[in-house]
């Protein structure tokens, strides 16, 4: 094939689980000898092993242009002021670039919609990766007519979980176009094998990872659970990994309950985490598919998660891990009770999580999805 040029935008302002796929892609297809852009918000700092990558590979990185607002320009005043400075400096950056493809990256299923609009005339072929989306959000009529548009002019629309595709249907009343589901890169000593399991005396630690933000993560729900007399006397403890604006907010409220059960450690790596934790516990309110259950499923540890979004596709209730069917502190509780009272199965039952989903998982899901990418261009 001859040299294709893909233009990545993704639409996030800080770096997260839902960067890896676009960024190791961008750099698979950069070695395959493609010409490839991205063009980021200026708050986007990419790890060190990505950014050394993208300049081993020669990915272009620009800053995206900044408005005045806090958000993109609603869609009325981008159809009347397109000549703005920070619109034209934009769509200008895309006529310059001239990408055969522009692979637009949403955080949620609904981010880049207004980004899009403002190069919708140039007629450029796009695509979609879609990670988490909230349940809780449903658009107007007239914002889904226009969504349904977005996702049909799309080549394809890629999600990370059946659910957000059959949500996302919901919302805007049709099926999102062309789709598929997709894998995210995990942790590549994940795959290789299981890591050891911890000895249990004195304590059983439970890895809370993800972004500090109790909107999304719901770091409050199991703080709530742990504040319980029955927690408390318990020999359980919660290590939160990760960081987030909500990171000073989670230290006050452990404070505030006096729990001594719980602990925040910031980001470590997931080999590091495993060495140390038992189980994976997540009382999201909104999710896609973390790529945290995969990753601890594959180390050999239960996920301990509620029943949002993609969380319960992997998990067999009971047997490779325990779904909380709600997101109240009660049942989350009861969920927790569950996996409390199999505790002595732990190991075990992570083994079979691992070899229930090991057949699933490509070491190179990036390359795998640079090749989707290609096939779009024949």
């Amino acid at each position: 094939m001859e040299s294709k040029v893909f233009l990545f935008i993704p639409d996030n302002a800080l770096w997260g689980g839902s960067e890896l796929l676009w960024s190791k892609s961008a750099i698979q297809l950069a070695y395959l000898g493609h010409r490839v852009h991205v063009l980021h918000r200026s708050t986007m700092i990419f790890p060190i092993e990505i950014n050394d990558e993208f300049i081993k590979s020669k990915v272009r990185l620009r800053h995206r242009p900044i408005s005045s607002s806090t958000r993109i320009i609603t869609e009325i005043k981008n159809r009347i002021f397109k000549s703005f400075s920070f619109i034209h400096i934009f769509r200008s950056l895309i006529k310059s670039i001239n990408p055969d493809v522009i692979v637009f990256n949403q955080g949620y299923n609904f981010n880049s919609y207004d980004t899009w609009q403002l190069v919708e005339d140039l007629c450029i072929p796009f695509v979609t990766i879609s990670h988490a989306l909230n349940e809780h959000y449903w658009p107007s009529s007239i914002q889904s007519d226009r969504l349904r548009i977005f996702f049909h002019q799309s080549k394809h629309n890629y999600f990370v979980s059946h659910a957000n595709v059959l949500i996302t249907s919901h919302q805007i009343a049709s099926v999102p176009g062309r789709f598929s589901v997709i894998k995210n890169p995990v942790y590549s000593s994940c795959i290789s094998g299981p890591i050891k399991y911890p000895d249990t005396d004195p304590t059983y630690n439970l890895a809370f990872v993800g972004r500090f933000d109790f909107k999304s993560k719901g770091q409050d729900l199991i703080l709530d659970v742990l504040s319980s007399d029955k927690w408390r006397q318990r020999s359980v403890h919660i290590n939160f990994y990760g960081n987030g604006s909500d990171e000073a907010a989670l230290q006050k409220l452990i404070n505030y309950k006096g729990l001594n059960n719980a602990t925040i450690c910031g980001y470590t790596s997931p080999e590091a985490i495993w060495a140390l934790n038992h189980a994976l516990v997540l009382t999201s309110r909104y999710e896609g598919l973390p790529i945290v259950i995969p990753e601890a499923m594959l180390s050999g540890r239960i996920p301990i998660v509620t029943d949002v979004s993609g969380n319960p596709e992997l998990i067999i209730d009971n047997e490779t891990g325990f779904i909380a069917r709600g997101t109240t502190p009660s049942s989350i509780d009861e969920a927790l009770e569950r996996a409390w009272n199999n505790r002595f199965n732990w190991k075990q039952m992570g083994l079979k999580a691992r070899d229930s989903i090991l057949h699933d998982y490509s070491p190179s899901p990036e390359l795998v999805f640079a090749n989707k990418l290609l096939s779009l261009l024949d």
